[in-house]
């Protein structure tokens, strides 16, 4: 290897990932100690904190300041990918395992006599208490049902509890009760009958009344204030049922190991994963040879960095006076998705009540101003991979009939396949709450397929890419709805039949002077101007 290119390998790709993991992590650990996790100064949700806050600055990181050295490595384009998923990986990882040991470590210990005292004593983190009596009888219980991680094959249900302390007077306006909060879960086969689900169900939820019935005390340790997460909105649900405001409940999470062993093997995954993701990187990069030719400006390393194709990334989420339909739609998504996370709801997840209560498509509530909600479910997502999935076909479908629909028409293109997958769902699931911009979207894939069917002009570049690819998305996802549980397909068929229509409607009243011509005003290259701006030193390619 030449000792221009080993230099290179090193400092412009080996020890700048090495140097953004310890140093994200030792930066972000002090943060997350001083505001949050050591202080509670910023009351944020904990896997929005531990988890996705990390990830999302490690990829920037990596993105802005390794990638430009990335792409003069001579890779085939599926190593290529491997590489940045690589890099991400080794600078996030490590910053991840230590805000989850960080969470643990942080905070102090305070023991009292009787649990009972907590209410009127110091706040900390931690308790632990020489007697406790558990009031079983005025406890008050929430259940949720959810799919597991394997396209919905299993399905979950938990029974959160919280339990007052015996002798609390839970009714007494404006005074501090102490409940101690429990989780019972069983998983069970997603693809039951209904009536095989339900008995299933029975039977789990007589085993935890025998379980907390049986609860004492005597075997836990310690005590933990509930964080911000699931678990604790969950039981904050479940004080709601019997009257009870979560201002006036001190909720405890109670412990069975030692004190001591709070922190489990976080810390040691900390340097395992440190050590591995520096591995993993040394043998990504060692064999490719590198371009190392050619100065580089900060500047350039900043904007190659962010990887947008000519600036087709930005132009896709920052709505401009050419084009600002797709950036509009993704932007309403993504605010939405945003705002429930702020008020708190979850990152990952949030859970049906909540979803029904921020617009979702609900048979019962389809009356008077109700119907609104048949286009504000086009906005609503049941949680972060969710939205991801559907925001990905909409950019595609988005970028393919930007030529075509332009802006006005592909809001009103959006906002009518929508409807149409709306209307279908709740004529097919009266009782049921459905939420997502997947109706929409395969509408604007139905539209994408009839014209890449005949052979429509607009689109006509890169056509067998388009047809194949829009028959797959349209396929796979009907045929995924229609053999898992969960999946709303009457969405689907609803908003694709709708595409179909308006792409046929497209194709039959086109402007055919217009198109043969190429007039800028209702051709291709005008309408996606704004999404692939020029650079006089690149030539321009299809």
């Amino acid at each position: 290897m030449p000792s221009g290119e080993f230099r290179f390998k090193c400092f412009r790709l080996f020890f700048p990932v090495i140097g953004l993991a310890v140093g994200l992590a030792v930066a972000y650990s002090l943060v997350n100690w001083l505001l949050v996790a050591g202080t509670g100064y910023l009351p944020l949700d904990e896997q929005l904190v531990d988890d996705w806050l990390p990830l999302g600055i490690a990829i920037i990181l990596v993105i802005v300041w390794v990638g430009p050295a990335i792409k003069k490595l001579r890779f085939k384009s599926r190593r290529r990918s491997a590489a940045w998923y690589i890099a991400i990986a080794a600078v996030a990882a490590p910053v991840i395992f230590t805000q989850n040991y960080v969470v643990r470590a942080s905070g102090t210990l305070t023991h009292v006599a009787d649990a009972a005292q907590i209410a009127s004593g110091a706040t900390t983190k931690y308790y632990s208490a020489g007697a406790i009596c558990i009031d079983h009888g005025n406890a008050l219980a929430e259940t949720l049902f959810e799919g597991g991680a394997s396209r919905n094959e299993t399905l979950l249900f938990h029974i959160y509890i919280a339990a007052p302390l015996c002798g609390e007077d839970i009714r007494a306006p404006g005074q501090k009760t102490v409940w101690i909060g429990l989780v019972f879960s069983e998983s069970v086969d997603g693809r039951l009958s209904v009536a095989d689900t339900e008995d299933r169900y029975q039977q789990f939820a007589k085993r935890t009344e025998h379980d907390f019935n049986r609860q004492n005390g005597a075997h836990y340790r310690f005590y933990e204030r509930a964080p911000i997460n699931a678990e604790r909105r969950s039981l904050v649900k479940a004080l709601a049922k019997g009257g009870i405001s979560a201002d006036n409940a001190i909720l405890l999470i109670p412990h069975t190991e030692p004190f001591e062993q709070r922190t489990g093997h976080w810390l040691k995954w900390v340097f395992v994963s440190l050590g591995v993701g520096a591995l993993a990187w040394l043998a990504m990069i060692a064999i490719p040879a590198a371009d190392t030719e050619g100065p580089e400006t900060p500047e350039s390393q900043f904007i190659e960095g962010l990887g947008w194709h000519h600036g087709i990334g930005w132009a896709l989420f920052v709505p401009s006076r050419k084009s600002w339909g797709l950036p509009v739609l993704l932007d309403v998504n993504i605010a939405v998705y945003l705002a429930m996370v702020l008020c708190g709801l979850g990152v990952a997840s949030f859970q049906n009540d909540d979803l029904i209560a921020w617009g979702a498509n609900y048979g019962p509530l389809l009356h008077g101003i109700g119907l609104l909600r048949l286009i504000t479910s086009q906005f609503v997502h049941g949680g972060l991979m969710h939205l991801a999935s559907n925001m990905y076909g909409l950019i595609f479908a988005g970028v393919v009939l930007q030529p075509v629909l332009r802006n006005w028409g592909m809001v009103t293109a959006y906002l009518t396949c929508g409807l149409a997958g709306a209307i279908m769902s709740a004529v097919m699931h009266p009782d049921g709450a459905s939420v997502g911009a997947s109706g929409a979207i395969m509408g604007l894939w139905g539209i994408v397929l009839v014209l890449a069917m005949v052979d429509d002009p607009r689109i006509s570049e890169g056509r067998a890419f388009v047809l194949i690819n829009a028959a797959l998305f349209v396929g796979l996802t009907l045929v995924t709805g229609f053999a898992q549980p969960g999946i709303d397909n009457a969405a689907h068929l609803g908003g694709v039949v709708m595409g179909a229509l308006i792409g046929a409607a497209l194709f039959f009243t086109r402007d055919r002077h217009a198109v043969h011509g190429h007039d800028d005003k209702a051709g291709a290259p005008g309408a996606l101007a704004d999404l692939h701006p020029p650079r006089p030193e690149v030539p321009s390619s299809s």
